[in-house]
């Protein structure tokens, strides 16, 4: 397919990134949804961490780990606009509000269920520059554990 054959069909560069992401947001949500669903809520957040280290350290083309699109699309200066700002808060707000109702179901914790959840995706964006400065599973695995750890602590 020629670039204005795609422009044409798609819109502007920003536009196709949109709908791809849109897709994208889907999948990463599902594996979350799916992760979060244990009834015990440790081995749902170990679950939680396993599945999304695994996605970003496995290796994608050019033999280099994948890291995450949020995350990458985020610290890239050229992809500020509105419409790609929007869709990644669309899905760092999806992860956030899944984590939140998983941690209402949990009763008593040391924080906000809310709170919590940001906390939990907020660590999830470091643990991919973790990754791409170290290379290291094991090393994400023990601070997203350090992190389940104090949440759970009662």
């Amino acid at each position: 397919m020629l670039r204005g054959s795609l422009y044409n069909a798609y819109g502007d560069k920003e536009k196709i990134f949109v709908l791809a992401f849109k897709r994208y947001h889907r999948q990463i949500l599902a594996t979350c949804r799916d992760a979060l669903a244990h009834p015990d809520l440790r081995i749902a957040l170990e679950t939680y961490f396993e599945k999304l280290i695994a996605l970003m350290t496995s290796i994608g083309e050019g033999a280099h780990t994948r890291g995450c699109l949020t995350t990458k699309t985020a610290a890239d200066e050229t992809a500020k606009g509105e419409m790609i700002l929007g869709a990644l808060r669309g899905l760092l707000d999806g992860m956030e509000v899944l984590l939140t109702e998983r941690l209402q179901k949990a009763g008593k914790l040391p924080l906000a269920p809310q709170e919590g959840a940001r906390l939990i995706v907020t660590l999830t964006r470091g643990l991919v520059i973790m990754e791409r400065v170290y290379s290291e599973p094991a090393r994400l695995r023990a601070s997203a554990a350090a992190l389940i750890d104090l949440l759970l602590k009662k």
